[in-house]
């Protein structure tokens, strides 16, 4: 289920989004989490994206974009390779290790690149989603576009398993380190509160 922000209604997709729940919960799910999406955007005016992965990507299912003329631009149902961005690598650092090989094989295989700051070998990408998983958020600094920054943490639910993702996008002549830094508590915060407020409603 993908939510159109400007026309609020939702259309059918994501296989693996809705398999095994109705459909109605999916869209209760976008719903639950939107104000959470709408408090932060207005905290930080920069683009906030929520997404799961399905294989190895990261789909956007909801977005609210910055009010700023220089933003991104990350439209709904876009696939993104999760290796190389924040929301990605949040989603991929919480899997269980035989699923993780499942999708990316040997620890000597090569992934593919975007830019020379991707990740590019399934062992460098392990070594960096052991510090996600420590500290709890991860960053793409202009990893999978030059000029883009993106801080992005997890959605856990009970089991310790990450069901979605969210994220704060930006330019990275603006959204750069310092910023992302000095965001990461609030974002991880803001997490927390989405998964009390999805075991609240008996949705994790």
């Amino acid at each position: 289920v993908i939510q159109n922000q400007q026309t609020s209604k939702y259309t059918l997709g994501i296989k693996l989004f809705v398999l095994g729940s109705k459909v109605q919960s999916a869209i209760n799910l976008v719903e639950t989490v939107t104000p959470f999406l709408q408090k932060l955007s207005q905290n930080t005016n920069e683009s906030i994206n929520f997404a799961i992965l399905e294989g190895r990507e990261a789909v956007c299912l909801s977005k609210i974009e910055s009010s700023e003329v220089l933003r991104t631009d990350i439209k709904i149902g876009e696939r993104l390779p999760s290796h190389c961005t924040a929301i990605g690598k949040a989603l991929l650092a919480f899997l269980p290790e035989r699923k993780f090989t499942m999708l990316y094989g040997k620890d000597n295989k090569k992934l593919h690149t975007f830019t020379p700051n991707s990740i590019y070998s399934v062992m460098e990408l392990k070594k960096y989603l052991k510090k996600v998983k420590k500290d709890g958020y991860a960053i793409d600094k202009e990893e999978f576009k030059i000029g883009i920054n993106c801080l992005g943490v997890p959605i856990i639910n009970n089991e310790g398993k990450s069901i979605a993702g969210i994220s704060i996008t930006g330019p990275s002549s603006r959204f750069n380190l310092s910023e992302m830094k000095k965001l990461k508590n609030t974002l991880i915060s803001i997490s927390k509160d989405i998964s009390n407020q999805l075991n609240r409603v008996n949705m994790l």
